[in-house]
């Protein structure tokens, strides 16, 4: 597919930007709310699961969270039958693969559409200005673990809004950040970015910070926007609309809302918090630990995928991998590492 920007782009030109995102199965992908079995698809059984169960308060039955099984979960089943739930809604260059909890995404963290130029020739209308950028966009070999039945909380461990670096990742392969700059502005509209909303941070981390137009989104017929991605809680992402064609208005201060064929989940928004606003599920820690805009981020869980790969805290990688001699600990976790933490990570 490829758009082309009808404002300034390189050189004066009209910038195209092809994208090679794979075609969205459906929507909501990995965290289908029916799938009642786990077993990666809804059908029959979770039918009969949710039968048993009807007028019940069971957790897993009760698909929209109103505390009884009855006739609107029967129906977002009915919504979702035939779902294959274990797809890859992501670009072709990104890999997924599946453990019994956890949707493990291997991507080089480089969108698969053009990035830059970040050389001071393509204007930003957004924020009036030519965009220069020192840091150039690189391959960071970025593993994300994102559950694939969230836990629901009202006190994540991780506060969205103070956190620097990835707090999602979207489906061209990069990951998506908080409002923030690293000096503590609101990136939107104040910090120089790219035709597709997206720059690099010091470590080569490509990111954005708000609605990309190069988002190969497949948008649902009854108007609602498609699949943008995953937040670290496991809660999937859209883009701007509600169904309907129009942006919801019932968003809670995470940007997130419900409704019976997605059950939770987040929208980007024109304004601030334009990405989210919090975490409503536990996040993934392994996830955390680097990538910031700002000085002196180092790679963390996210970016050392030995790590991540083997659930080691983000803490526990960090403090090994900086230790000199232990550097290659962050992408290959041997029994030495392991030792060294053991006696030195508490």
């Amino acid at each position: 597919m490829v758009k082309t920007d009808p404002r300034l782009g390189y050189a004066g030109l009209g910038l195209a930007v092809t994208l090679s995102c794979a075609t969205l199965v459906h929507a909501q992908a990995i965290n289908c709310t029916a799938d009642i079995d786990g077993d990666g698809a809804v059908g029959g059984t979770d039918l009969a699961g949710l039968l048993a169960y009807w007028l019940t308060d069971n957790a897993d039955a009760d698909l929209d969270g109103s505390g009884q099984v009855n006739g609107q979960d029967l129906a977002t089943l009915l919504s979702q039958w035939g779902l294959d739930c274990d797809v890859n809604p992501f670009c072709d260059s990104v890999q997924v693969e599946y453990t019994d909890d956890m949707m493990v995404v291997s991507t080089s963290g480089l969108p698969c559409h053009e990035t830059g130029p970040f050389d001071g020739t393509y204007f930003d209308p957004y924020t009036g200005q030519y965009c220069f950028n020192p840091n150039t966009p690189s391959n960071q070999n970025n593993v994300w673990m994102i559950p694939t039945t969230p836990t629901p909380t009202n006190a994540p461990a991780i506060d969205v809004l103070n956190t620097l670096g990835p707090i999602g990742v979207t489906i061209t392969g990069a990951s998506f950040y908080n409002p923030y700059d690293g000096g503590g502005v609101p990136a939107p509209g104040n910090i120089c970015m790219d035709y597709c909303q997206g720059h690099a941070s010091p470590d080569g981390s490509y990111h954005y910070h708000q609605m990309s137009p190069c988002f190969n989104q497949n948008d649902d017929p009854d108007g609602h926007s498609g699949l943008i991605g995953y937040a670290f809680d496991g809660y999937a992402v859209y883009g701007l609309n509600d169904t309907g064609g129009s942006p919801p208005t019932d968003l809670d201060q995470c940007g997130g809302h419900t409704d019976a064929v997605r059950g939770y989940h987040y929208h980007f928004q024109s304004e601030f918090p334009f990405t989210l606003g919090c975490y409503r599920g536990e996040p993934e820690l392994s996830n955390f630990g680097g990538g910031g805009d700002g000085p002196g981020d180092g790679p963390g869980g996210g970016g050392c995928s030995g790590c991540a790969a083997l659930m080691i805290p983000p803490n526990v990688c960090n403090c090994v991998h900086t230790t000199p001699g232990y550097e290659g600990c962050c992408l290959d976790w041997t029994p030495d590492c392991q030792a060294y933490a053991d006696q030195f990570c508490n």
